[in-house]
């Protein structure tokens, strides 16, 4: 359910579910989950049945005077799936308490740094993320400039939910120039794609490069194809000019395949570049001997164009077809 596709995250992202119903939608697009609707005054279990009900917070401060009690109730939730599931009342009050109270912020990534558990360490991240205050960015600083993988990795994270016109994207656009690990690599550039596809608008502006294309056009000529893949997602969303064109263009004439099929993705949600790039989406969308998945790739995009009754008609049958092959595939599996 939740946009991100990573597992270790979809439970601290559902804590988070309740104040993004209030106006906080990050990294959430879904229906609230079945989970977010117990009544009032009750929780439910991991089962679906009602829990015991807690007694009523007696105010906004005792959130911060119970952070820790409620990150390790969330956290045991998490690590056992039978467990009663946390008061989403309390982890709301702790969320809010976070945005307004610098010195819980400053406590919380002090506790970040004497955490074994990476549940626990995820929901800190998870309560620090959106905020680009000074604190924030200077912890984030400090984990990407970590030589620990794991702490770059989060660091990435934090500074790639920060709003895109601000300080972290500067930030975010050195440290990623600066980083050689191929995990780190890949869970960053991932993140900047999902993190702009997640934007109501395209990021940083429509007409402006922002920070962040520079490092981005590098990784996108990257000799490992994984990254340069993921790469090229994020560059398509966060470089609207032309230098981006060109590598996008480029990547689709590419000899490996995953690398063509993250170009012809891309392509699909940018009406611009796939008028640009007609002429290649159609070699590749009639191409007997490339892939289903990219020649489909190749067809989603073409049907965001203007298109004659011919084409019209040609492409949706060829849509049938490859669904179908699709299907096949998937079930064979």
């Amino acid at each position: 359910m939740p946009v991100l596709r990573r597992p270790a995250l979809a439970f601290p992202l559902l804590l988070l579910a309740l104040p993004a119903a209030v106006g906080l939608m990050w990294r959430l697009g879904l229906a609230e989950p079945p989970l977010l609707r117990p009544a009032a005054d009750a929780t439910v279990t991991a089962h679906g049945a009602a829990a015991r009900p807690r007694a009523a917070a007696s105010g906004p401060g005792q959130a911060a005077l119970r952070w820790k009690a409620v990150l390790e109730e969330a956290a045991a939730a998490y690590r056992d799936k039978t467990a009663p599931a946390p008061d989403l009342q309390r982890w709301h009050e702790l969320d809010e308490a976070v945005g307004r109270d610098a010195a819980l912020r400053e406590r919380l990534i002090a506790h970040y740094a004497g955490l074994a558990d990476a549940s626990e360490k995820r929901l800190v991240l998870e309560l620090l993320s959106r905020r680009p205050t000074p604190e924030v960015l200077a912890w984030s600083r400090q984990l990407v400039a970590s030589a620990e993988a794991s702490r770059r990795r989060d660091g990435f994270a934090l500074l790639a939910s920060l709003p895109p016109e601000g300080e972290g994207q500067r930030e975010l656009a050195q440290a990623l120039g600066q980083e050689h690990d191929r995990a780190v690599l890949m869970g960053a550039v991932a993140d900047l794609a999902k993190t702009a596809s997640a934007a109501p608008a395209p990021a940083p502006a429509a007409s402006q490069p922002g920070a962040l294309a520079e490092p981005l056009r590098v990784l996108a000529g990257h000799p490992d194809p994984a990254i340069k893949s993921a790469s090229l997602r994020a560059l398509s969303r966060w470089d609207p000019g032309v230098q981006a064109d060109a590598a996008l263009k480029q990547a689709l004439a590419d000899p490996r395949e995953d690398v063509r099929l993250a170009a012809a993705a891309s392509l699909a949600d940018d009406a611009r570049r796939a008028a640009l790039m007609r002429k290649e989406l159609m070699d590749i969308a009639e191409r007997a001997d490339a892939s289903a998945a990219l020649r489909r790739a190749a067809v989603e995009a073409l049907q965001r164009l203007p298109l004659d009754p011919h084409e019209a008609v040609s492409l949706s049958h060829l849509e049938r077809e490859l669904d179908a092959r699709l299907a096949a595939q998937t079930a064979s599996h």
